[in-house]
């Protein structure tokens, strides 16, 4: 079988020619959807709008794009009716990159159609952002899973690429996940931070000095060209303050007891030859500095003989 890989193929979703309509019944209630229109700097609109059932039998992107245009005063959306979205609100695509392949995007429920924004059928409650950006646009997923326990926190995307199969005649995509690397992030609006070559963030939780149990967290990175490389937050995003409360310090197999097993683990996890769980690396993190080490290994086996009680700050 002969393939030739296209790494770098422009696909916009919103210039795509349509492959058929995605079906949908005719609606008999009305169809509310979240819309969120991020341009080059600002948020252009950011709220719910309802297409009555009356008026749109079966709704698509498109319509509710058309219904943002004529209803909302802050919006001009070029193009909306014929479905090929070329200047919102003076945002006009092909401006930064010479191959004109940075404008306009949209996902629906987090997904990015593989259709254009007339043939996507709207349904109740959906989550629809317009956004621009260059190609490829990253949209970054969020992974606080480890944020309590050392303060890092994770960011990748789905990255897709096109391979021709000569046999065929076909394009076949192919999705992996890549972490989005040398992305600005900053928290509560101050606290500024650079995602590394894994796409990680670590925060110093000890020196953060969050007081709320929410955070705000916000992203930007632009292309070689100046356009969008990712798809920024909602203006509201948040993520939830570190919980570091432990029920058994010095636990780490989460068994309820203090063993020579935990220390067994703790040793394995120093020496890199195990991980341990975010709510295991809490435990074992008997002085509460935001590191799993020896100084930990060395006070559970103190505690194990009732020379020392944890946590030990």
């Amino acid at each position: 079988m002969k393939v030739k890989k296209l790494i770098s193929v422009a696909v916009c979703a919103l210039t795509l020619a349509s492959l058929g309509a995605v079906s949908a019944s005719a609606q008999t209630d009305d169809v509310t959807a979240s819309l969120r229109i991020e341009g080059v700097k600002d948020t252009f609109f950011y709220g719910n709008l309802t297409l009555k059932a009356s008026e749109y039998s079966e709704p698509t992107v498109g319509d509710l794009l058309c219904f943002a245009d004529e209803s909302e005063d802050s919006l001009t959306i070029t193009g909306a009716d014929i479905g090929y979205i070329t200047e919102v609100n003076g945002d006009k695509a092909g401006t930064y990159n010479p191959t004109k392949y940075d404008g306009w995007y949209y996902t629906v429920n987090g997904v990015s159609p593989d259709t254009g924004v007339s043939d996507c059928a709207l349904s109740d409650n959906d989550v629809v952002v317009l956004y621009y950006g260059d190609y490829p646009c990253s949209v970054p997923k969020i992974d606080t899973s480890f944020f309590s326990a050392d303060g890092t926190i994770s960011f990748t995307a789905d990255s897709t690429t096109y391979e021709y199969n000569e046999e065929t005649g076909q394009w076949n995509s192919v999705t992996v996940t890549v972490p989005v690397t040398d992305m600005s992030v900053t928290l509560n609006g101050s606290l500024d931070y650079k995602t590394d070559e894994n796409g990680k963030i670590k925060v110093d939780l000890l020196n953060a000095g969050f007081v709320s149990s929410s955070i705000s967290l916000q992203v930007s990175k632009l292309s070689e060209y100046g356009a969008p490389a990712v798809l920024r937050y909602a203006p509201d995003f948040t993520i939830d303050a570190p919980d570091r409360s432990c029920d058994l310090y010095g636990d780490a197999d989460s068994d309820g007891e203090l063993s020579i097993r935990d220390v067994s683990l703790m040793q394995q996890y120093c020496a890199k030859i195990s991980d341990l769980s975010a709510k295991a690396f809490i435990s074992a993190d008997v002085n509460c500095d935001c590191f799993v080490d020896i100084n930990d290994v060395s006070l559970t086996q103190q505690a194990l003989a009732d020379l020392v009680k944890l946590p030990v700050a």
